[in-house]
Order: structure tokens, then sequence, then C-alpha cells
């Protein structure tokens, strides 16, 4: 029985996690502050969620 509860927490948190990476959407847009993000993402995902990550922007739905 713990194993069977244990495995199926499992199989929820692999989920929810490859959920989330599908939130994510790296771009090719050029930026220094994450800021200059909000716009290109807006226009892309229509959310203003977004980061400046090694000089391009990524933009989270």
């Amino acid at each position: 029985m713990n194993s069977k509860a244990a495995f199926l927490f499992l199989l929820l948190t692999v989920m929810m996690l490859a959920n989330e990476v599908a939130a994510q959407i790296h771009t090719k847009i050029p930026c220094r502050y994450s800021n200059q993000c909000h716009d290109p993402c807006r226009k892309i995902t229509g959310f203003f969620s977004s980061k400046c990550m090694n000089g391009f922007c990524t933009c989270y739905r």
C-alpha cells in the first residue's frame, strides 16, 4: 500500500513539472534587463510574465 502511494505521488510530481516546463517559451529576443522582455512576451503569449536569462527573453504563460 505504501509503495503504491509513493508511486502515485511521484507520477503526479513528474506531471506537474512537465507542465511547468511547457509553460516556458525561450526566445531569441536579446535583452539586458527583464523589463525589456515585457512587451515582446505580451505579443507572443498575451502575458507580461517574462525574464531576461542569459541575454535572451524567456516568456511564461
